[in-house]
């Protein structure tokens, strides 16, 4: 149904025919002149019926000759008013274009009316929207033209979002939840997540869907008993993240990454993957080296890793030990001077860590010297 905005009257005054109207006639002549064919609805309110749309009358109604016509505009003088007939006016309704004589006087037989099609648009405007509710906080939406659907009230913590082609009920800020085992994270979730029986697992992200925002928090994880998060087929991209990664993690308390999806990858929006301190074994040395009393860790923390602890007894410029990969500095790390402490002596050195992560200690001095890490840090990209 193709709707039509109409004029409509509340308190106008019936007149009567001034001259005949012959059946094809497009100009209506009525007297006196009319009083009160205002609109009645509308930011036209109170201006001459026809400014918002054509308006409906009738002539000589409940006789057999009644005729609905549908009118484009009047204008009036001193004895009369002139209506004009909006094309196809004639014969509106179930009516019919027909010759009307000039009636006795004072019959007011010319009158605004609303038409058939005007209440028929009005249910069926009252059917497609009233008509469809069903349940409280139901919403109304258009499929098409003059095509409307129903939409059940979303769950709790969600709100009416779009699809692009129609509304939904979705979660577009993040809404607390816990994990404590395997899981695959919800859209818009606060993940806060524990450790499993002491162990850690894998967190899975939902389809990068664009715009989706999942912040994930670690409440009790270690190095040791990480928290992974997986971005599955996806990629990860953020500071320190290497190209074509699907997988970082939260390996200490209260660490948190916010991500936002692309509708391809996940970028890391806020916070940041966080390694915690990792331990560096006696076994995991080469050439002699091994752990003073402040034992030799590193923690990557966005794009930054920062070396703690101190080895000794290993040879200058001996290979002492290997940061695994992403934990590696961009270009090759040459610092200095190092402090080194043997028998009361304290000496220079220099730390290298190249950029295949081997560490590597240069110094003048005999075997034995203890060198520390601490205060090293340096960016992966």
């Amino acid at each position: 149904m193709a709707f039509t905005v109409k004029s409509y009257s509340e308190s106008s005054i019936a007149v009567d025919l001034y001259a005949p109207l012959g059946s094809s006639d497009t100009t209506i002549y009525v007297a006196p002149p009319v009083v009160g064919w205002v609109e009645g609805f509308g930011t036209n309110a109170g201006s001459a019926l026809g400014t918002t749309g054509p308006f409906l009358i009738s002539l000589t109604g409940g006789e057999g000759t009644e005729e609905h016509i549908k009118c484009a505009s009047y204008s009036s003088d001193s004895t009369k008013t002139t209506i004009v007939v909006a094309s196809s006016g004639r014969g509106q309704g179930q009516t019919s274009a027909v010759a009307h004589t000039t009636p006795a006087a004072n019959n007011g037989l010319v009158y605004p009316i609303i038409g058939s099609q005007d209440v028929q648009e009005a249910n069926q405007a009252v059917l497609n929207t009233i008509g469809r509710v069903t349940t409280a906080g139901d919403t109304i939406y258009a499929t098409a033209a003059n095509t409307f659907a129903r939409l059940a009230i979303g769950a709790v913590g969600t709100v009416n979002t779009s699809t692009g082609t129609a509304p939904s009920w979705g979660r577009v800020s993040p809404v607390y939840a816990t994990y404590s085992n395997t899981a695959t994270f919800a859209n818009f979730d606060f993940a806060v997540c524990s450790l499993h029986s002491g162990a850690g697992w894998t967190g899975t992200l939902p389809s990068a869907t664009a715009g989706v925002i999942v912040v994930i928090q670690s409440t009790n994880f270690t190095a040791a008993q990480p928290l992974t998060i997986s971005a599955g087929a996806a990629y990860i991209i953020g500071p320190g993240v290497p190209a074509s990664t699907s997988t970082i993690l939260l390996g200490t308390a209260n660490a948190f990454v916010t991500l936002e999806a692309d509708g391809t990858n996940w970028n890391v929006v806020g916070g940041a993957q966080d390694s915690g301190w990792v331990s560096v074994t006696n076994g995991s040395m080469s050439n002699s080296w091994v752990n003073n009393a402040n034992a030799t860790a590193y923690r990557l923390v966005g794009n930054r890793v920062t070396l703690r602890g101190g080895i000794n007894n290993g040879a200058s410029a001996s290979t002492a030990w290997t940061l695994p990969a992403g934990y590696r500095p961009a270009q090759r790390l040459a610092e200095g001077p190092a402090v080194g402490v043997a028998l009361g002596t304290v000496y220079a050195g220099q730390l290298d860590i190249s950029t295949a992560g081997v560490v590597t200690f240069f110094y003048n001095a005999a075997t034995g010297v203890s060198w520390s890490y601490d205060g090293f840090s340096f960016l992966t990209d």
